[in-house]
């Protein structure tokens, strides 16, 4: 279930989105894979999706 963050819980999340590049931003909804052709050289693992090959995950706002 989806619930709309409490007001302290907006402007802590705005304010990380505004750092990361999404003013006005509080949520994410969905996002994507995006393959990747090669493990990347520092910290790989960290980038094995669910079905084991190399991605990068994107969240859409």
């Amino acid at each position: 279930m989806i619930t709309w963050p409490t007001e302290a819980e907006r402007l802590e999340l705005s304010q990380v989105m505004q750092e990361e590049g999404f003013p006005g931003c509080v949520e994410f909804v969905d996002g994507t894979t995006i393959p990747l052709s090669q493990k990347p050289p520092k910290d790989g693992s960290h980038y094995w999706d669910r079905k084991k090959s190399g991605a990068k995950y994107y969240a859409l706002p």
